[in-house]
């Protein structure tokens, strides 16, 4: 695990991640660390990145391919090698889903109860509370604000960011709609805080980091990014994604595994990111869209990140991916992520 010094001076890198993009010059900066395991199979997937990085539509990059059994292929470039830790964004909402279905299996949270059972203070007593359940907070079915100002106000606190947001209450009927955004995962993460009595980062390291044997930074440390504060690296997030395609249980039992494959907004009108093709969402997890699919009966799950990382896994084919990026937006990663899909089917 990263030292206490080590997540100190990633949070202070934080808010520079968060505001911008690294200041690399656009393109190439030459290929290092680049690990096919001696299996040719994976050149096309080689030069699908380099290409994206040439034109200049990314700064660099690092990818990991693998299935249940292991790491198949590991390309990086320039100043992203596979132990470069870096802001992924909601690419660790599926964590941060994972940390909080851990407690509900040990019965010390339930979906479908108000939250107000597990909150104190001034955030039990808000209306949203009474009324909005940890499925809802999960799947962004809650109506809660979906970029309340204070998730990159580091002024607050964990809990006292949740009770204002808890305080705006909901936009619609909580179960009724899908609106995506960070809101309603702080508040969950409060939720876990309180219900368990550990910070969320000790939570995160007993339940998710350590098992997988990843190292999963959430920043900032007073108030922590719920929804998208992780600092990660490629292996880091190949290892998540590695458990979730494997169902290992050291991560999740399989009800939890299974409720992470199935749709929770199935039929809710939903308001998604310009580009995003998903026509579905469970927990952490983007479901896309079936007809856009070649080869693979799926379910395909994702989960974009504002930078343009975007780890996914294919159920039916059998394979993960991770791409870990510092782009301009998430509209890099999603297109690169389209172009790979073929070449990966191709290859395996």
């Amino acid at each position: 695990m990263r030292t206490l010094l080590t997540r100190l001076a990633l949070a202070a890198l934080f808010a520079v991640a968060l505001g911008a993009c690294d200041n690399d010059e656009r393109g190439c900066a030459g290929s290092v660390g680049a690990d096919d395991f001696g299996d040719g199979r994976f050149a096309s997937l080689r030069a699908t990145l380099d290409a994206a990085c040439e034109a200049g539509d990314i700064n660099d990059y690092a990818f990991e391919l693998g299935t249940a059994d292991g790491v198949l292929a590991r390309l990086t470039s320039g100043n992203l090698d596979e132990d470069r830790a870096v802001f992924i964004a909601s690419a660790g909402k599926p964590v941060a889903a994972a940390v909080i279905l851990s407690l509900v299996e040990d019965g010390v949270l339930e979906l479908d109860v108000p939250v107000a059972r597990w909150l104190q203070g001034d955030a039990r007593n808000t209306e949203a509370a009474q009324r909005v359940t940890l499925r809802q907070l999960l799947n962004h079915t809650s109506g809660l604000p979906t970029s309340p100002p204070c998730l990159s106000d580091t002024s607050h606190t964990l809990a006292s960011c949740a009770t204002a947001i808890l305080r705006a209450g909901s936009a619609f009927a909580p179960g009724s709609r899908f609106a995506y955004g960070g809101g309603s995962y702080q508040v969950a993460g409060l939720v876990a805080q309180q219900a368990a009595n550990r910070s969320w980062q000790q939570l995160v390291d007993a339940r998710v980091a350590n098992p997988v044997g990843a190292d999963l930074t959430f920043t900032p440390l007073v108030n922590p990014r719920i929804a998208g504060g992780i600092v990660a690296n490629v292996r880091d997030l190949g290892d998540v994604q590695r458990a979730i395609l494997a169902r290992d249980p050291a991560l999740l039992n399989a009800t939890n595994m299974q409720r992470l494959r199935t749709d929770q907004v199935n039929g809710l009108p939903m308001e998604r990111p310009p580009v995003v093709s998903a026509t579905g969402y469970s927990f952490g997890l983007w479901f896309e869209d079936p007809a856009l699919l070649e080869d693979s009966d799926g379910p395909e799950l994702s989960a974009p990140g504002f930078l343009g990382t975007v780890p996914w896994l294919d159920d039916d084919r059998g394979y993960y991916a991770v791409v870990l990026l510092n782009a301009e937006s998430y509209r890099e990663g999603l297109a690169l992520q389209r172009t790979l899909r073929s070449r990966i089917l191709d290859a395996l």
